[in-house]
């Protein structure tokens, strides 16, 4: 009995070992299982990750030429600045001169109208001068019409006279 025993205690220990044997089993299928669904999604992360440092690399290389562009647009507005600021200095020193001249010219205008109004003034006199003397004369001349009128009526009043003493005298 005592064997009987010992088998039967032996198929149960090869019983148990084989249960446990298809519990190790599947506990190893399930964890096999696992790994594979990790090794998938590692492989899923470091797709994503390369995808992922591509695009970051891409928008590096992107965000470096969009400052170099910036810089040389930089470069450029100074460089146009300097160049406006030289053009408006220039450009200042000519309308400074131009004003200068202006001012001359007015200058010499305003000589040449004060003394055309010396002139004009001087001009004036000596026309309100001539017409004093012109009326002067005028008046004179009707003074002297007037003699002469008078004397012509006394001539013709004298000659009459003459021809009636002529006319009598020869009769």
């Amino acid at each position: 009995m005592f064997k009987l025993n010992l088998r039967n205690v032996r198929e149960k220990c090869l019983q148990v070992n084989m249960e446990k044997a298809e519990q190790l089993s599947s506990l190893v299928d399930e964890w096999r299982g696992k790994a594979k669904e990790l090794e998938i999604r590692l492989e899923e992360v470091h797709e994503s990750e390369k995808c992922k440092t591509k695009s970051l690399a891409s928008t590096i290389q992107q965000l470096q030429e969009k400052e170099t562009l910036l810089h040389e647009r930089e470069i450029e507005i100074y460089t146009l600045k300097e160049k406006m600021k030289i053009q408006a200095a220039k450009e200042e020193e000519q309308l400074l001169e131009k004003l200068h001249q202006v001012e001359l010219q007015v200058n010499v205008a305003n000589k040449a109208i004060e003394e055309a109004r010396t002139e004009s003034l001087q001009l004036k006199e000596r026309l309100l001068d001539k017409e004093n003397e012109f009326q002067s004369i005028t008046q004179k001349n009707e003074v002297l019409r007037a003699r002469q009128s008078k004397a012509k009526e006394r001539i013709d009043e004298l000659s009459s006279q003459l021809k009636k003493v002529v006319i009598v005298e020869k009769a």
